[in-house]
């Protein structure tokens, strides 16, 4: 029996796409010489059904190059799953070409542990999926800002989000905002130590408003996942919502020595102008220096809990 490595499986498959569509897998080369020999053309095939080929043979490029980044770093899929704290049917079938695309964060964090460019990758899990605009540098924050935003009124161009979804956002933006300012003071973190009274009365009173805070960022995020375009949507539903909803310990580096209501109101008034840029057919604007130390701060530890769930 001829055991084939989860590359050559993907190849091979893509092969035999191409054959079902009657299309010839061009090389790098061909690429080059298409003018000379007249082929140009012919390689070209039927734009609209190249056009209906596109997010098929982008999903196919997508495992490949997981499959490919797999292989050069010698581990299985199982050890892969441990790295990335995802489940292992969740990485089994992020390489399947029988199953359904995988998630923004799925695909954003095999790439962490692949040691590979997230923005690539992201690119063509937006194309598989048929997104208006997927980004082409990367899948952070700081590169969502380069992405043309869409221009309004542009024939065959749609809108970033129905109305009543931009309504439904500015709504929810507005109550995280009024919200936040009602965080109770870190009295714990002031003092070297704290008596045991102080600290069961903060934890108590965060505890409360926490039990407010999570709904109004689930709210948020529902309906950011509507957003049509897709670095917009990543960046409020993948990244800024979930700082927020994670405040608790990720965000302990970004509040030392701030104000923890401040901090929260200039992460949700980032998103919040970056979605009424987008509606104003902007581009995102520059993300906050605020902004950019609390996902600092939440990607830092990250990194800290694989550490410890790696020694374990």
């Amino acid at each position: 029996m001829l055991l084939l490595s989860a590359g050559q499986e993907l190849n091979l498959v893509q092969d035999v796409f191409a054959m079902v569509h009657g299309e010839r897998r061009r090389t790098t080369a061909h690429a080059y010489t298409a003018h000379s020999e007249g082929e140009e053309q012919v390689s070209a095939g039927n734009p609209v059904d190249r056009e209906q080929n596109e997010p098929a043979q982008a999903l196919v490029d997508l495992r490949r190059r997981l499959a490919d980044a797999l292989a050069r770093n010698g581990g299985t899929k199982q050890q892969l799953a441990q790295r990335t704290r995802l489940g292992r049917t969740v990485v089994s079938n992020a390489f399947s070409p029988t199953q359904p695309a995988p998630t923004d964060r799925t695909v954003a964090a095999l790439a962490k542990a692949l040691k590979l460019d997230d923005g690539p990758l992201l690119d063509l899990l937006s194309t598989a999926r048929g997104d208006e605009q997927p980004h082409t540098v990367s899948g952070t924050a700081s590169n969502a800002r380069s992405m043309p935003a869409p221009r309004p009124g542009a024939a065959g161009r749609k809108p970033v989000a129905d109305e009543r979804v931009i309504s439904e956002l500015k709504q929810a933006f507005l109550a995280l905002l009024r919200h936040a300012s009602k965080i109770p003071p870190d009295d714990v973190n002031r003092l070297d130590n704290p008596p045991t009274e102080i600290v069961e009365r903060q934890r108590g009173a965060e505890h409360a408003w926490d039990q407010e805070w999570q709904p109004l960022v689930a709210h948020a995020r529902m309906a950011a996942l509507e957003i049509r375009h897709g670095p917009l949507r990543r960046l409020l539903a993948d990244e800024g919502l979930r700082y927020l909803a994670d405040w608790n310990d990720d965000l302990r580096y970004a509040f030392f020595r701030r104000s923890r209501p401040w901090v929260l109101e200039q992460t949700v008034t980032y998103l919040y102008e970056s979605v009424l840029a987008l509606q104003r057919g902007e581009a995102v604007p520059e993300p906050s220096p605020c902004y950019q130390e609390v996902k600092s701060s939440w990607e830092l530890r990250q990194e800290e809990l694989r550490a410890l769930y790696d020694e374990e």
